[in-house]
């Protein structure tokens, strides 16, 4: 069922499972979606100090958009094979931390669909609303989840994917 919903987690997995020591994961939070667990990663390389330098590299927001996610797998796969010959990628890391979430709306993936499984477009999802006139819908709605661009309920919290980001 996953390789036919998530052929992205799937390789993901691959890639945390060869990756090396340099390569810091964890699981964030876990959406699940017709009873399957689907975890959201943060993986991190580099100085882990506060005082540095960060980067950070976000795909998956959109369920629909998948290529951002496979764009950055290869990214991933290709930097941490360079950390087998490249003493200057491993001086650079000394000096900033690269973090990165792949996959951040798992439940959107596996759906097919923009949004979260609760219909919330994480995009969207935001305490704020704008100061200036935004076009009607488009800069997001409170109305309904079956509406395009539902930012969720306000004065909610935000969503649990939002807050990984």
């Amino acid at each position: 069922m996953l390789k036919q919903h998530l052929p992205e987690l799937i390789e993901l997995n691959r890639l945390l499972d060869e990756a090396p020591p340099e390569l810091s994961a964890r699981v964030a939070h876990t959406v699940t979606v017709e009873a399957a667990a689907l975890p959201i990663h943060v993986l991190t390389l580099g100085n882990p100090d506060p005082n540095l330098p960060a980067i950070g590299y976000f795909a998956g927001v959109h369920g629909l958009e998948r290529i951002g996610t496979r764009v950055l797998l290869v990214f991933l796969r290709g930097l941490l094979n360079r950390l087998k010959w490249d003493p200057l990628l491993h001086r650079q890391l000394e000096t900033l931390r690269m973090v990165f979430v792949p996959l951040a709306n798992p439940g959107g993936m596996w759906r097919n669909t923009r949004c979260n499984p609760e219909g919330v477009d994480l995009m969207r999802n935001a305490p704020l609303d704008a100061l200036e006139r935004v076009p009607f819908l488009l800069g997001g709605q409170r109305f309904s989840a079956k509406l395009p661009w539902y930012r969720g309920p306000a004065d909610a919290p935000m969503q649990a994917e939002s807050q990984v980001l």
